[in-house]
């Protein structure tokens, strides 16, 4: 789709073939997530018309779906999954499936996005207090 606006969320490694892709995320409906192989992207890019907002990141490697990638991709993951869960049970399920890129400033935002304040001393405890919220909302929740 010519013009279609994207934008690069990181680069990754392919673990077999030790290959450079690029994970870029369309910013139209339905937002899908692509992955490319960096070489091939810049003439994907030549041949349409993107515009692209870029995001520069540099924290630790991460893997997600069997490539290597950054620690913020994967709470891009986990936040979007979290916000597109349609009942509280799915939310917990996101929480407890993608815990491990779960940390303290995402777990702060998950909480704020309900409205809700966690507490406790350590990360186990506030993530603990979140989990009990949710699960006290899943009790009242109607499957329709």
């Amino acid at each position: 789709m010519d013009g279609t606006p994207i934008q690069i969320l990181t680069e990754a490694m392919h673990p077999e073939t030790r290959q450079t892709m690029i994970v870029y995320q369309e910013l139209s409906d339905p937002f899908e997530i692509y992955v490319i192989e960096a070489q091939k992207f810049e003439d994907f890019i030549n041949d349409k018309e993107f515009n692209i907002e870029m995001i520069k990141q540099e924290e630790d490697d991460w893997t997600i779906n069997g490539y290597e990638t950054t620690k913020t991709a994967g709470h891009a993951i986990l936040i979007e999954k979290f916000l597109d869960a349609e009942s509280y049970k799915k939310k917990i399920h996101v929480l407890e499936s993608e815990q491990e890129f779960m940390d303290e400033d995402v777990l702060e935002l998950l909480a704020a996005t309900m409205d809700e304040a966690v507490n406790g001393n350590t990360f186990e405890e506030r993530y603990d207090s979140l989990m009990k919220i949710l699960q006290t909302k899943a009790r009242f929740e109607f499957d329709r």
